[in-house]
Order: structure tokens, then sequence, then C-alpha cells
């Protein structure tokens, strides 16, 4: 995995390089040998600190995992025009459920996944450890959840 790395009002020290690749180095496996590249961006303001990272996986995969364009933070900065158009554009967020990074995407011609799934399909392990009930995900599942959103 190729790391880049943004700070901003923050250096990015070896210590910090370090720690991240020490962590996110262990997900490499899962890309199937691919090239993939990770964007890490560390960012200090009013004293609160935040990181992010997008995963780019041989271009034809691009997800955001931050909180950028949520409701109530800006959106997510990123510039779309070098990603394919034939790339997956995945973002994590479901509130909203189209992101303006979903929006863009979408604009250009993409392919896009919300993080509605996730949200949805995430809750079945716990629920099987925590209750011993493996619900379903189903359209009507779905629906109802959406609909609430």
């Amino acid at each position: 995995m190729k790391f880049e790395y943004t700070g901003r009002h923050i250096e990015v020290t070896p210590a910090l390089r370090s720690h991240v690749e020490e962590h996110f180095g262990r997900l490499d496996h899962l890309f199937n040998g691919g090239a993939t590249k990770a964007h890490i961006i560390i960012e200090v303001e009013r004293g609160r600190h935040r990181s992010e990272i997008v995963v780019s996986w041989r271009n034809e995969v691009l997800t955001a995992a931050t909180s950028q364009g949520m409701v109530g933070q800006a959106a997510l900065d990123l510039r779309l025009d070098k990603l394919p158009k034939t790339a997956l554009v995945n973002d994590i967020i479901y509130i909203p459920r189209r992101t303006p990074l979903i929006e863009a995407a979408r604009a250009r011609g993409n392919r896009t996944v919300t993080g509605l799934g996730m949200l949805l399909h995430q809750g079945i392990p716990a629920w099987r450890a925590w209750f011993g009930i493996e619900p379903k995900v189903t359209a009507e599942l779905r629906a109802a959840i959406e609909a609430t959103l």
C-alpha cells in the first residue's frame, strides 16, 4: 500500500507516519495485491484533532471514510477529475443519503454506493452477539430505514 499524507496545521512526523503505516498496512491483504493508495489527512483546528483516510484501489474503487460531508460538516475537498468514470465511489456516510461526494460522482457518471448498506449490515453481528438473533436485511427494512432518514 502506498501512503500519501496531508497535514493541516500539524506536522506529519515520522512517528505519525510509522503509526499509520503499521496499522493500515495490516489491511493490504484485503486488496489482493492490487495497486492501493491511501491518502491520510491529519488536521488540527481549534484544538480538535481529526483524521481521515481515502483509499483508492486499482483506480477502480474510491472509498471515503470520513465525517466530511455529514450534516453540519464541510464537504470532502476531493477532486474526481483523475478518477476513471468506470470507478466505483463509496462514501460510508448515510446522513445525508447523498453526500456532496456521491452527488459529484453521480454527476460525472461514476457508479456509487452510499453508507446506508453499511448501516444496515453492521448491526447483524451485534444483534447476533447480544441477543442471539440474526436479522435479515430486506427491501422492506431498507425502505423503512430510508423513510426515517
